[in-house]
């Protein structure tokens, strides 16, 4: 699934997929304890980004993924 990205950005994909994950977990516990409902869907503008990010070719997926962060 990473062949032909650079190992550079398919680290910075890694870290910022875990530190959104453990983010994620720790704002929906605290929602839960408050009982706060959250949105379980991106918001379109979200949304549109990660489409932009599936259709970008393979040669322009790590500046293309650089830029949108």
């Amino acid at each position: 699934a990473t062949e032909g990205y650079s190992a550079a950005a398919v680290s910075m994909a890694k870290k910022n997929l875990d530190e959104h994950e453990l983010m994620e977990r720790e704002i929906r516990r605290l929602a839960r304890k408050q009982k706060i409902k959250i949105p379980s869907e991106l918001k379109p503008e979200h949304e549109a980004l990660l489409d932009e990010l599936r259709k970008t070719p393979e040669q322009y997926f790590d500046k293309n993924y650089a830029r949108i962060l």
